[in-house]
């Protein structure tokens, strides 16, 4: 009776055993799943959070503010410099007639035949203090002369912007009309 006592013992300590082992494990991952693992991932994100803000201090280190200041400054003295060459080639005279002797003398040297050269009436105003005068241009002559011409008025003191170009052939191979507009860039008068 003795032995059937022990392995009866021995039989239920056994179980007994297997299922405290069991809950032991149980308990561990459970404790794991709602305590630790909210708590790593929280530590997860510091360590990711950290990582960031050590890139962004290396950037800001190696993110040189003299310099950059003294690049914008270079930029503004070049936008100055531009600035002062466009104010430069605005049109002095504000009437625009006196402009007509010298674009009749560009085409007349080249050998332009000139059936029109005249102010329109058109003003646009460019914001913020300056306007565009045009003058309709119809010209006869070559492709060559033309081309010349176009480094005349590129060359001109005053901005003489060709606009609306038309070449239409003749019935000389060599000769085409140009019909064009010119704008001339003023600035506003004060009202």
């Amino acid at each position: 009776m003795i032995k059937i006592i022990k392995n009866w013992i021995g039989t239920i300590t056994l179980k007994w055993i297997l299922i405290c082992v069991i809950e032991y494990l149980l308990v561990v991952f459970i404790s794991i799943f709602i305590f630790i693992r909210p708590q790593l991932n929280q530590y997860h994100e510091v360590v990711n959070k950290k990582a960031e803000l050590i890139d962004i201090h290396v950037d800001l280190m190696g993110f040189n503010v003299k310099e950059a200041i003294d690049d914008i400054e270079i930029q503004i003295e070049e936008l100055k410099e531009l600035e002062s060459i466009f104010q430069e080639r605005l049109m002095k005279d504000k009437n625009i007639n006196s402009i007509m002797p010298i674009i009749n003398n560009y085409c007349s040297k080249l050998g332009f035949e000139i059936s029109r050269l005249t102010p329109l009436d058109d003003i646009i105003p460019i914001p913020p203090k300056y306007k565009k005068q045009y003058i309709g241009v119809n010209l006869q002559g070559n492709y060559t002369n033309f081309l010349r011409l176009l480094l005349q008025f590129e060359s001109n003191p005053e901005w003489l912007v060709i606009e609306n170009l038309l070449i239409t052939p003749t019935d000389t191979k060599s000769i085409v009309e140009f019909d064009f507009v010119i704008a001339v860039l003023q600035e506003k008068q004060a009202a």
